[in-house]
């Protein structure tokens, strides 16, 4: 068999044999394909873990503040989520103490475009539209709590009846409290 012109070579099992044109590409598009859905699927778990939450995986769009962020599934629309169980001091329209620094915490937690998976507990959306959620981030690990751990948030509980993770969230504050992490060695 003759290549085509312009086509390369390549030797294999001590043959020449023509190679596609972007075969090279479509490896590289395939490995990072398989690297992407793997950020967006939960861990597997190990023997004695529970198994991931379930939800949805979406990517962050932006860190709008400490407790708050627009997200976007797959082919989705942009939504903004409220974090459950967790609020931090505003940025807007005027900055409380450690306001600024809980935003940029959690934009090192979350940069653009990073995966994560949303967890619903009871309540779907708040007043304001924004849909109540549990953010885990690709560690595995709990944003709210993560957060709370900190000393970037303060545990709170709306309409108690959204507290799945309530006990976890509450102690890493404790841990933060009695630590005087974050806003709770910096502000009055």
């Amino acid at each position: 068999m003759m290549p085509a012109i312009g086509s390369r070579m390549r030797r294999w099992r001590g043959r020449t044999r023509p190679v596609e044109a972007g075969a090279g590409a479509a490896a590289a598009f395939a490995v990072l394909a398989v690297l992407l859905a793997a950020t967006c699927l939960p861990r597997a778990s190990a023997p004695g873990e529970p198994p991931p939450p379930p939800g949805e995986n979406v990517f962050v769009v932006r860190v709008v503040d400490g407790d708050t962020i627009v997200t976007r599934a797959a082919g989705g629309a942009e939504e903004r989520v409220r974090l459950l169980l967790v609020d931090t001091p505003e940025t807007h329209p005027e900055a409380e103490c450690y306001g600024p620094e809980a935003s940029d915490f959690a934009r090192g937690l979350m940069p653009r475009g990073s995966a994560v998976r949303l967890e619903r507990d009871v309540t779907n959306r708040d007043r304001h539209g924004r849909l109540l959620r549990y953010v885990w981030l690709p560690d595995g690990t709990l944003l709210s709590e993560r957060l709370a751990e900190a000393g970037m948030a303060r545990h709170v509980v709306y309409r108690g009846v959204d507290v799945r993770y309530r006990a976890h969230i509450a102690a890493a504050e404790q841990r933060a409290r009695l630590a005087g992490a974050g806003l709770w060695g910096a502000c009055p």
